[in-house]
C-alpha cells in the first residue's frame, strides 16, 4: 500500500499490508521504512512479511552524460503527465521539473535535475554508477525490495531495452543479484 504522508505507514502496517513507496526522496524513505517496522513489530499476530518497497525510475547507458542526458526529459514527461493528466506539448524541460513536482509534500520546492541526484529518487546513470547508487540506497533504507520503472515519461523502446540489458548483464550480477 502506497504512504506518503509521515502517518501513513505506521497505519499501513497497523493494517498489516506491505506498504510501498514510490519516487520519494531516499531520506523519507529510510524513515518511513523505520516507521512502518517499529510499528508492525509492535503488532500482535500480524500475517504475512510485511514488506517494505521502493519503487525507483532507473536509467542505465553507456555513461553517466548519456544517461542523465535522455533520462531527464522523460523524467520531467512523466511528471507532467502525473500533473495534468495527459499529453501537454512535443517536449517538456528540465526547467519543468520543480512546477510538476512542487505540489508534492516530500519534494519541498519541486525536482530538479540536481535533488533528482541529490535525493536520491531514481537510479541514473552508467552501470557502475547505478551500482553505487543502488548499494547506497539500500543501505540506507533496507528495503525488502527495490523495484525498478524503467519506462518512464516517452523513452522509446530501444532505450528501455539497452537500460533493462545494462541493468540485468551489469547491475544486478554486482549488487549479487
Amino acid at each position: 500500500y502506497g504512504a506518503t504522508s509521515s502517518d501513513s505507514p505506521a497505519m499501513v502496517a497497523r493494517r498489516g499490508w506491505n506498504l510501498a513507496l514510490s519516487r520519494q526522496p531516499l531520506a523519507n524513505c529510510a524513515k518511513a521504512i523505520e516507521s512502518y517496522r517499529d510499528e508492525r513489530s509492535r503488532q500482535k499476530n500480524m500475517s504475512g512479511n510485511g514488506d517494505a518497497i521502493m519503487v525507483r525510475d532507473i536509467y542505465v547507458a553507456e555513461t553517466d552524460e548519456q544517461a542523465w542526458r535522455e533520462a531527464v526529459p522523460q523524467i520531467a514527461r512523466f511528471w507532467q503527465l502525473a500533473t495534468d493528466n495527459m499529453w501537454r506539448g512535443d517536449s517538456v524541460s528540465s526547467d519543468d521539473l520543480p512546477k510538476f513536482t512542487e505540489r508534492f509534500p516530500y519534494f519541498p520546492g519541486g525536482l530538479t535535475v540536481k535533488r533528482l541526484d541529490e535525493w536520491g529518487t531514481s537510479l541514473i546513470g552508467c552501470p557502475e554508477t547505478v551500482v553505487k547508487k543502488a548499494r547506497k540506497m539500500i543501505e540506507t533504507a533496507k528495503p525488502d525490495s527495490l523495484v525498478g520503472m524503467f519506462s518512464f515519461g516517452g523513452l522509446n523502446h530501444e532505450q528501455v531495452t539497452r537500460s533493462i540489458e545494462l541493468f540485468a548483464t551489469k547491475v544486478m550480477p554486482a549488487l549479487g543479484a
